[in-house]
């Protein structure tokens, strides 16, 4: 018998009208900006050439036994070291992944997530961490300064609601 009728006085006065405004504000937010898929690709680069790379450039690097098999405990004591960054490393670059991942999908706290990537990238270039050639090194800290500007943007900022 009262079917369709409102549980409540208050869902009663809803008339599921939008406002103008509000129109406005989500066709805004239906489009991506294109930083976002810059900054993603730029996660996915930091993961691939600095926590993988670490580990694949110790692998390579690696002592092996010699001819004459008298340098095992070298070999033996290089695994371990090995074993230990991948350890460390191969999460971090999993979390950054992750983070891309994120990125693209609008996840809730991407975008506080990208702005310490971002900076953080830059500071680790700045003091040679990432790269020993000078150019390389102002190549990446322009490229996250520019990435940083464009994800400062309030279109940016409000796309992910921060």
């Amino acid at each position: 018998m009262s079917c369709d009728t409102p549980l409540t006085a208050y869902s009663g006065m809803t008339t599921g009208e939008v406002s103008q405004e509000t129109r406005v504000k989500a066709a805004r937010l239906s489009l991506r900006p294109p930083i976002i898929n810059v900054v993603a690709a730029l996660d996915a680069l930091f993961a691939l050439f600095g926590p993988f790379a670490v580990v694949m450039g110790r692998f390579m690097a690696r002592t092996v036994t010699n001819a004459e098999g008298t340098n095992y405990a070298g070999a033996a004591f290089g695994a371990v070291g090995i074993a230990f960054t991948a350890m460390v490393m191969l999460p971090f670059g999993g979390f950054l992944l992750y983070i891309a991942w994120l990125t693209w999908a609008r996840g809730s706290w991407a975008w506080q997530a990208n702005a310490i990537v971002l900076c953080g990238a830059a500071l680790l270039a700045l003091v040679g961490f990432l790269t020993p050639s000078f150019s390389l090194r102002l190549l990446v800290v322009a490229a996250c300064a520019a990435a940083a500007w464009f994800w400062f943007q309030p279109d940016v900022r409000e796309w992910y609601g921060a």
